[in-house]
Parts: structure tokens; C-alpha cells; sequence
């Protein structure tokens, strides 16, 4: 069963969305799920692929560039392509489109 949650954050800072972006990447991933995470631009993508290993000392989380990385050997892919792939059961998505 398809499962869809939302947060919605109002009126915080760019780095705030990209933070909690970072934090349920990491649940996710200890929860063994492959993580697809959809940015609006190449800027940002690069910005989360920067923040994935800084947001917390200490914390690993294995990702790529969608353009960058092989799909089934990385669980965390960034990118922001219309057409996200379905190697993926999770997406966490940072831009104003949903990805296809």
C-alpha cells in the first residue's frame, strides 16, 4: 500500500527545508529504503548532495548525482528530472513539480 506524508513548512529558511530534507533521508535510509530526492535545480542539487555529508558530525548517508551516481548501488540519489526512474520507494521532493 502506497503510503504519502506532508509536512509542510511555513515561513522558515531555505537551509530549514533542506535540513529536515537531510533528517528523513537519514530515517529513511536506516530504514533501509532507497531514497529519491527531487530539487528544483541543479544549484540545489548540489547543495543537498554538499548538506548530505555535513548536516550532522559524524552521520554517513550514501548518495549521489542522479547524473552521477549507478542507481542500484546507491540509495540516496539527488537530482531534478522530470522523469525520477523507479529505482526509489521514497521521495522526498524539494521542488514546486512533482516528478513523474
Amino acid at each position: 500500500m502506497t503510503q504519502v506524508d506532508f509536512y509542510v513548512l511555513s515561513e522558515v529558511a531555505q537551509g530549514d527545508r533542506y535540513t529536515l530534507a537531510c533528517r528523513l533521508a537519514e530515517k529513511a535510509w536506516q530504514q533501509g529504503r532507497r531514497i529519491y530526492v527531487h530539487t528544483g535545480s541543479d544549484a540545489e542539487s548540489r547543495e543537498m548532495d554538499k548538506l548530505l555529508w555535513t548536516f550532522r558530525q559524524g552521520s554517513f548517508l550514501p548518495h549521489g548525482l542522479v547524473h552521477d551516481a549507478d542507481p542500484a548501488l546507491t540509495p540516496i540519489l539527488i537530482g531534478n528530472s522530470e522523469n525520477s526512474g523507479d529505482e526509489h520507494d521514497v521521495l522526498i521532493n524539494l521542488a514546486a513539480e512533482v516528478p513523474t
